[in-house]
């Protein structure tokens, strides 16, 4: 479910940064807002299915948790899209405008902060967890977390993939693996 939801605000921000023209991007932004599907043909093909695949995820998700949890997280999901929309300052801009800082050392104490968040989630690893935590679900966070790295250490690895990136998915998908 994690990676779930972490492709859908990756490929939803793509759609609002990338993709979508500012009409489509408005009808696109009403659906989410009222959260149905009646009238879905307004959209474009591509937007429509990317509408779809949101839409359906998000509520399967919810169901599951209410299924298995009794909780209705559905307006807490409902919640992220919003924030994967427009254009949001990046961590290095925020940090370079609150400290007055030129982008290089912005750029270097961000860096700075994902090496020692890194390192205490590693730690994490090797302590003991509460009994109400699950392993499977910290595992989960996990692997969320170095996927997501993975994908920006250099940028946007996605809509915007640069060398570093493409050539570390060619290796992992493409490429054989010598045994």
């Amino acid at each position: 479910m994690l990676i779930k939801i972490g492709n859908l605000i990756t490929i939803i921000d793509d759609v609002y940064d990338i993709f979508g023209t500012m009409e489509e991007l408005e009808i696109l932004t009403d659906f989410i807002d009222r959260w149905e599907i009646s009238g879905i043909d307004k959209l474009p093909p591509v937007i429509r299915s990317t509408y779809m695949a949101l839409y359906n995820s998000t509520n399967e998700i919810a169901y599951r948790i209410m299924r298995d949890r009794g909780i209705n997280v559905l307006p807490c999901l409902q919640m992220m899209y919003e924030m994967a929309r427009g254009d949001n300052f990046k961590a290095v801009q925020c940090y370079q405008n609150q400290h007055g800082i030129s982008m290089e050392e912005a750029r270097e104490a961000i860096w700075s902060m994902v090496e020692e968040a890194w390192k205490n989630i590693n730690q994490l690893e090797f302590e003991e967890y509460p009994s109400f935590t699950s392993k499977d679900y910290l595992n989960a966070c996990m692997g969320f977390a170095r996927g997501s790295h993975f994908f920006y250490q250099y940028g946007d690895g996605q809509g915007l993939s640069d060398k570093e990136t493409k050539e570390y998915l060619m290796s992992l998908v493409v490429e054989p693996v010598s045994i």
